[in-house]
């Protein structure tokens, strides 16, 4: 059964972690995987979702600064 986590992210596309139940787990976006994972057990497969989900909340906090640069860099051209 694939599972598909949800991670907060301020931005409307960000990646999507997903776990197959099968002994990986990917992150996605748009369909093409940016990471991957497996696991043999239930205590990896914890410790590898934590590092999906740092990956994630990585990839959502570098797109927020280069997002809020161009916003910052917009407001002083307008102004």
């Amino acid at each position: 059964m694939q599972m598909d986590v949800e991670v907060k992210c301020t931005r409307p596309e960000h990646p999507t972690i997903v776990d197959d139940d099968e002994g990986i787990i990917s992150v996605v976006l748009r369909g093409c995987e940016l990471s991957g994972w497996c696991y043999d057990n239930d205590d990896e497969r914890r410790v590898k979702m934590q590092r999906a989900h740092a990956y994630v909340e990585g990839w959502c906090d570098a797109v927020e600064k280069i997002y809020s640069g161009f916003d910052s860099l917009l407001a002083k051209g307008t102004s």
